[in-house]
């Protein structure tokens, strides 16, 4: 239980950042949208700009897996959910021209302990390790 209370305040700031980064990746994935539609109606759009807005989407999300992919090392442990979301983000990366130089960060993370994430309760398990 103690063990529980000190990694408390990890667990929220993890979810935290999970949270606002999503969100930041949501509006810039909804404004490359909102660019492409424009851009095939009014072929006003430059290229060099949707070039400029593609690849600082590629930046963004190299840096959200290399922070996530840090966090959960330094935790020691993993959920499955986590470990979806980096290999989804990293889907993402790979198909924005990323290069897959965050792939040793995964699967080191995909080499931790994994714990149920309960996203539903305050009681979120992390003591209660199981391997994967």
């Amino acid at each position: 239980m103690n063990e529980f209370l000190n990694n408390l305040p990890i667990q929220a700031v993890g979810l935290i950042m999970n949270t606002i980064i999503t969100a930041i990746l949501g509006y810039f994935f909804s404004v490359i949208r909102k660019m492409n539609i424009e851009n095939t109606n009014n072929k006003r759009q430059s290229g060099d700009e949707g070039k400029a807005i593609k690849n600082a989407i590629r930046a963004l999300l190299k840096d959200s897996i290399e922070r996530k992919s840090t966090y959960l090392l330094k935790q020691g442990s993993v959920s499955k959910a986590d470990i979806e979301i980096l290999n989804d983000m990293n889907t993402q990366y790979k198909t924005l021209g990323g290069n897959g130089v965050v792939r040793l960060l995964i699967k080191r993370v995909e080499a931790l302990p994994i714990y149920e994430r309960d996203f539903y309760s305050s009681n979120n398990n992390n003591g209660n390790k199981q391997e994967g």
